[in-house]
């Protein structure tokens, strides 16, 4: 017999009912609970987390306060806060499109790369930050413009390295939780670095 609505056998559509289902019951099955989810991806979270954790901590706060102590710079220190800016967005997004095509670091070595950007908050504080309390060691433009380049591929890099490898632990019928557990460790990571900031800056300026 037909089913007026759609014109297909009734037995068939029964069927195909039968089948849906069946296939979420499966992967009613598969779902993992979030403690275990979260332990999946704990290697991958723990990254990303620590990536935004230093670079929120140093970048805005302390890096607006960053001049050029050279008298022969060939950019104006009124316009060397934007500069920064630019440089950082400019090689984030640089990184965040290299990770998608190259991926140098495995896994296993990411939480190892993300802990070695700690070295970035006392390259930027060893820089001419106005009020500093600490020795100048960087000066002019050439050294603060070198760190941030070299911190803004590594913040976009290795965070999206992070944020491709965490769903991958996970089978597809979790990778979508997975993703969403990686969006958490990104956004304390954000929280975590701008409570940070207030030390850093602390720090440097006394």
């Amino acid at each position: 017999r037909l089913l007026p609505w759609t014109g297909t056998p009734e037995s068939n559509a029964e069927e195909a009912i039968a089948a849906r289902s069946e296939h979420k019951a499966l992967q009613l099955d598969k779902t993992m609970s979030l403690p275990t989810i979260l332990w999946a991806v704990r290697r991958e979270c723990f990254s990303v987390w620590l990536v935004f954790t230093i670079t929120i901590a140093i970048f805005p706060a302390t890096t607006a306060l960053i001049r050029p102590d050279d008298a022969c710079s060939t950019i104006p220190e009124d316009i060397f806060t934007p500069y920064l800016f630019v440089l950082f967005n400019l090689f984030d997004l640089i990184g965040r499109y290299s990770a998608g095509f190259v991926q140098v670091i495995s896994a296993r070595w990411l939480p190892v790369f993300a802990a070695a950007r700690l070295v970035f908050l006392p390259l930027f504080a060893l820089c001419n930050v106005q009020g500093t309390q600490l020795h100048v060691v960087f000066k002019g433009v050439v050294w603060p413009t070198f760190i941030m380049v070299a911190m803004a591929l590594s913040n976009g890099y290795v965070s999206t390295l992070g944020m491709i490898y965490g769903p991958m632990r996970v089978d597809h019928a979790n990778s979508e939780r997975a993703g969403t557990v990686m969006v958490f460790g990104l956004t304390f990571g954000l929280f975590s670095g701008a409570m940070l900031s207030y030390l850093v800056e602390a720090v440097v300026r006394g």
